[in-house]
């Protein structure tokens, strides 16, 4: 998978070095109350970030799904996430 780059924001892989700011935003009741994926109640469980972050790397490997860490550009802070999912029959990619 490649990195994309704007000016301001760069879309990357998750690495397993995320895990401690994926749960820290996972587990911010704000942010998981406006998703569908985020389990809840809180906290978010502690080796829930390591387990997504695999299994988005296995997805993309079978490029059913490709997940993209939001990072900041300049100082490379973690914001977020956007997927796409890939439905290969149809060409087509949505936003999950």
């Amino acid at each position: 998978m490649v990195n994309l780059y704007s000016d301001n924001l760069i879309l990357r892989p998750f690495a397993i070095d995320d895990a401690k700011r994926v749960r820290e935003l996972a587990g911010d009741y704000d942010i998981a109350k406006t998703t569908l994926h985020i389990p809840y109640p809180y906290p978010y469980p502690e080796d829930a970030a390591e387990a997504w972050i695999k299994r988005t790397h296995e997805a993309a490997e079978k490029s059913s799904l490709y997940a993209f860490a939001i990072v900041r550009t300049f100082d490379r802070e973690l914001l977020g996430a956007i997927s796409l999912g890939i439905v290969p029959e149809h060409k087509r990619a949505e936003e999950e």
